[in-house]
């Protein structure tokens, strides 16, 4: 992979960005050089090559133009979607499971006794969930599940 000579800062990338990106790539103003494998953003009933409107979304935030060498696609293009409330089929299986931290900010951290093991292990991973967006939000990308030596 190619070091782009500027720290590529995802976190500047927001929403709008990502919907004007869709609609240059809907005008043919710009379009990817090739197809899109198995990660595609599902925005207004619509399939795009995921990859290329997150690269596309970056140079309308940021004013830097990225070569797809210099970033990842995938599982990290994916959760970098979700982070931002996209819905994102990868490998032919839709995700759309955006965490909303608000629905349980009233909810204390401890987990209560009285719930069940399925409600317990739900309640984590929203948790988690949130951990995650959180820390992409501060430092771009973030690889859960990584191992290290």
């Amino acid at each position: 992979m190619m070091r782009h000579p500027v720290p590529i800062d995802w976190s500047k990338v927001k929403e709008a960005d990502v919907k004007e990106a869709c609609s240059l790539y809907d005008r043919s103003d710009r379009l990817p050089k090739r197809a899109a494998k198995n990660t595609f953003l599902l925005f207004g009933g619509t399939r795009y090559p995921a990859k290329f409107i997150r690269g596309l979304a970056y140079e309308i935030a940021t004013g830097h133009k990225l070569s797809s060498g210099d970033y990842s696609g995938g599982a990290e293009t994916v959760r970098f979607f979700r982070a931002l409330g996209f819905s994102v089929e990868y490998n032919g299986k839709v995700s759309d499971e955006i965490y909303n931290h608000e629905s349980d900010q009233k909810r204390e951290d401890r987990i209560p006794d009285t719930d069940t093991k399925e409600e317990k292990s739900s309640f984590r991973r929203k948790k988690n969930i949130f951990l995650q967006k959180l820390l992409e939000q501060r430092f771009g990308c973030v690889m859960t599940e990584a191992k290290f030596d």
